[in-house]
């Protein structure tokens, strides 16, 4: 009856059922020390996500029954506010290459719980794991830097002497990514050593994320509206 680590949460839109999502995941070190890339991700053919079914029973939640789905090469699963939608992040054994969106479609009968999760959505890019909008509008993640990303950042790539702080100390960037279209909106400019990371959406559209300097404190929490300004 157990729900394993790291579980994330959902609510059905009738508002009844709650959704309790977990699988396999990778660690996170977080920029605690100098991170130069971005979480494994040598998942496997026979990946399987869990959904829990949470069942209001007007004291509290009890456990309604568990599902499962392969999801193949796809771990790190999460869901999106209103249970309708999963988002995990695409491996191999030689690293992630994007994140797939899912149509989650939980049937509950009794205690058995049925799952089918059809493709919708393919995104390019490396990154954590992510988080959707309770618009389910967008998802954000963070992403370290590495040599691949020394163009976008203004650099004349990973030689240019004044890239060379970010292969020693590091750094993280938060990244904004548009559901419908795919585009990819980068929301940080962080600079060697510091690192803005595990975005996450409040209602009203802000995000939310911590920001912390390798071996240093205090760490801050930062908020932007960048969402709020693209049509």
């Amino acid at each position: 009856a157990g729900i394993g680590l790291y579980q994330h949460h959902g609510v059905s839109l009738a508002g009844d059922d709650h959704y309790v999502i977990y699988g396999r995941y990778t660690s996170d070190d977080g920029g605690h020390s100098p991170t130069l890339r971005d979480p494994a991700a040598d998942f496997g053919a026979g990946e399987r996500q869990n959904v829990t079914v949470m069942t209001n029973n007007g004291a509290g939640f009890t456990t309604g029954g568990t599902g499962s789905i392969t999801t193949p090469n796809e771990a790190d699963a999460i869901i999106s506010p209103s249970g309708r939608l999963m988002l995990t992040r695409l491996g191999s054994p030689r690293g992630q290459t994007g994140f797939v969106l899912r149509r989650l479609n939980v049937t509950r009968t009794g205690s058995a719980v049925s799952l089918t999760a059809p493709i919708i959505g393919r995104f390019c890019g490396t990154g954590a794991k992510g988080h959707i909008s309770f618009d389910e509008r967008w998802f954000v993640y963070h992403h370290y830097i590495t040599d691949a990303d020394a163009t976008e950042l203004g650099f004349t790539g990973p030689d240019d002497p004044a890239f060379a702080a970010y292969r020693t100390r590091g750094a993280a960037n938060s990244y904004l990514v548009d559901l419908r279209t795919g585009a990819r909106t980068r929301i940080t400019n962080m600079q060697p050593g510091q690192y803005a990371l595990f975005p996450h959406f409040r209602s009203d559209g802000w995000i939310y994320m911590i920001v912390r300097t390798a071996g240093a404190t205090p760490e801050h929490v930062v908020a932007s509206d960048a969402a709020l300004h693209i049509p």
